[in-house]
């Protein structure tokens, strides 16, 4: 590091490389927040009476810019090669609205330069858990085959399941190809189906000279997948695919890893598929409405999302906050932080945020930069019964 600036006892860091620039600080605001003070008191069980939002604009330039203050309207300025050092909306104000953390703009700078990270180390990390309503959904536990590397689902108590179709599944699997590795992860058995387009590598992009990027290989290893059949709640399936082409850096010190996005998916029922389907008067448990309870109308979206050290994205089958009704997931997916130092310090950070009475599983899969080398861990809430 070579060059600093402060602001009220703020420290900002630019690297290496990057000499002679000036940081700017605009913030903007304060904005009333009266309905995310309502929803933080319900998630995290706290009373919050009030809460006011002011957004902060980071900005790295050439010394001397002036007239800062008039491109917040627009996306501000910055030089090319910097182009990492701003952002539009405040990182950090979302993170402490969603969390209740505390977070410095050196942090948020410095994470703006260090794309493709995951961990504060620089690891790509992976978490999936379980939650369940019913006694079937709950019956359920999570484990890693140390062979194939698959995490799947499988009953806690074999004589308790009564449907397998949707609660058994493969939820982590990693394609090996050359030079890349795919890690996919989902909540049902879409997990196989990108799998195999993804290990297929689709000769059809081959023959036509065309390759695509990951997020257009997930969103068409998911072209001929509907949401989940399970009326009226038609669950969301959502998934998600980490890439990862490790080589060795020129001078010889460790690996780096090339990809720098999170790729994700959700498929959700359309819900005015779902008002017809509820409306309807046949009690057809396959067919109502002119809809196929199996084929049902899908809304499809699939998400880059550019990945910064110790900060990941989360993207869940319904809105939380909400346990009485099942709304599904709506925007985009949320920038959560991941703590501690190892695998099963994130994990925990996450497992003992979840609803006590609905929490299943979690499971945890960790790509080590320097080595290479894949790490996983499971937390199970029930024995398994063998």
């Amino acid at each position: 590091m070579n060059e600093d600036a402060v602001r009220e006892g703020i420290n900002f860091i630019l690297p290496d490389g990057v000499p002679h620039k000036e940081i700017s600080v605009i913030d903007v605001g304060p904005y009333h927040e009266t309905q995310r003070a309502e929803e933080m008191s319900r998630f995290f069980d706290v009373q919050i009476d009030d809460l006011w939002r002011i957004n902060s604009y980071v900005l790295v330039h050439p010394p001397g810019l002036t007239g800062l203050e008039s491109m917040l309207e627009g996306v501000p300025f910055v030089d090319p090669v910097i182009h990492r050092a701003t952002f539009n909306e405040s990182l950090i104000l979302q993170l402490e609205e969603q969390f209740g953390h505390e977070f410095y703009f050196d942090f948020a700078l410095l994470s703006m330069y260090k794309a493709g990270m995951s961990d504060a180390e620089g690891n790509l990390v992976q978490l999936y858990w379980v939650m369940g309503r019913s006694a079937n959904s709950q019956n359920r536990v999570i484990v890693h085959d140390e062979k194939t590397g698959i995490v799947r689902t499988e009953p806690a108590d074999p004589a308790k399941v009564a449907n397998p179709s949707l609660i058994i599944y493969n939820a982590m699997k990693c394609v090996n190809g050359n030079p890349h590795d795919y890690h996919v992860v989902s909540n049902g058995n879409q997990t196989d189906t990108i799998f195999e387009k993804l290990e297929r590598r689709d000769l059809s992009y081959k023959s036509s000279g065309f390759s695509p990027n990951t997020a257009a290989r997930l969103h068409d290893a998911l072209a001929g997948i509907y949401c989940e059949p399970d009326a009226y709640i038609f669950t969301p399936r959502i998934s998600g695919v980490l890439v990862t082409a490790v080589k060795q850096k020129k001078e010889g010190m460790g690996k780096v890893f090339l990809d720098e996005n999170a790729y994700m998916s959700i498929l959700k029922a359309d819900q005015g598929a779902v008002d017809a389907w509820k409306a309807a008067e046949t009690d057809s448990p396959d067919f109502r409405a002119g809809l196929d309870r199996n084929q049902f109308p899908t809304t499809r979206q699939t998400f880059q999302m550019p990945l910064h050290p110790g900060i990941g994205y989360c993207l869940t089958t319904y809105e939380p906050l909400n346990p009485e009704r099942l709304f599904s997931f709506e925007g985009e997916p949320f920038p959560v932080k991941i703590d501690g130092e190892t695998l099963e310090d994130a994990m925990n950070t996450f497992w003992f945020k979840l609803e006590d009475q609905w929490k299943v599983s979690i499971a945890g899969k960790k790509m080590h930069k320097d080595s290479g080398e894949y790490e996983f861990r499971v937390t199970n809430r029930y024995e398994q019964v063998r």
